[in-house]
């Protein structure tokens, strides 16, 4: 949140909404209370990921050794990073798999270069290409912020940043993102924000994208976007508005809490004893 002389600008974001979404508790823990969060080596992975693919993208394509060494430096630095500013000894961190966090530390590290050269194959052999921008260059991690409203007092505003931008064979223009765990996201919000952002920014219509799922190297089949409107989306970030005006955070306990980084916080997950 920024003030100006006038107005406060307001910012939110997919993950806000998301958050908020699947339990209104961890929101309320994570960005209102502010606790420390538990670290996971998946953050690792995701950031080194993400961040191997965009260079790869932007320098026209480099030989799949080099973007494997650009993976385990980046992972490796993002883990000192994670390390450095949490007071969490690493027994207690979040983890997946079998052995504990030093074994899936090692896993990740290990499993990383074959998501990236899957990736690069899949780039090869792929019958489509990335969108090109204005000004030239790739449609990799593009940055936008919409205008969702203004009050008196107020301006808000959605940012964020969509993973590509690429054209199909038929010349049709889709957004995608990049996912570095197992399961495959559920509905189209993620994909509609990013459609609706690539037509406000370009002028293009995008009415299908899809998810690229690192640990499968291929993309899910095109996921229809038409019906996430810039009426579907105002009404949800509406409802997130009231819902932070008038204190509504809601738990929503399930499977999720296992892999919840504020559960060391969470009343009803400490009710309910770790599991």
């Amino acid at each position: 949140m920024h003030v100006t002389e006038e107005r406060t600008i307001i910012t939110r974001s997919y993950s806000q909404l998301s958050e908020w979404a699947q339990c209104g508790l961890k929101y309320r823990l994570h960005r209102i209370d502010r606790v420390e969060r538990l670290p996971a080596p998946w953050l690792a992975t995701g950031l080194a990921f993400h961040r191997t693919v965009e260079l790869y993208e932007t320098s026209g394509g480099m030989p799949p050794d080099a973007a494997v060494d650009v993976f385990i430096a980046e992972f490796d630095r993002e883990l000192l990073a994670i390390e450095q500013r949490t007071t969490y000894p690493r027994h207690l961190w979040l983890y997946g798999g079998r052995g504990g966090v030093e074994a899936d530390i090692e896993r990740r590290r290990a499993q990383g270069p074959d998501m990236i050269r899957a990736y690069i194959d899949a780039t090869l052999t792929s019958p489509v290409e990335v969108y090109e921008l204005p000004d030239g260059s790739p449609a990799v991690e593009v940055p936008f912020v919409l205008p969702l409203w203004e009050t008196e007092t107020a301006v808000v505003r959605l940012v964020g940043a969509v993973d590509l931008v690429y054209v199909t064979r038929a010349g049709s223009v889709r957004v995608r993102d990049h996912k570095t765990g197992a399961k495959e996201p559920v509905g189209n919000r993620q994909l509609g924000i990013y459609g609706l952002a690539v037509e406000a920014l370009f002028g293009e219509v995008v009415t299908e994208g899809d998810y690229y799922m690192a640990k499968k190297g291929a993309a899910t089949p095109p996921i229809p976007l038409s019906g996430y409107t810039p009426e579907v989306m105002h009404a949800e970030f509406q409802a997130l508005e009231t819902a932070l005006a008038e204190g509504v955070f809601l738990a929503n306990p399930g499977e999720h809490c296992r892999a919840c980084d504020v559960k060391m916080h969470c009343p009803i997950f400490q009710m309910k004893g770790p599991t």
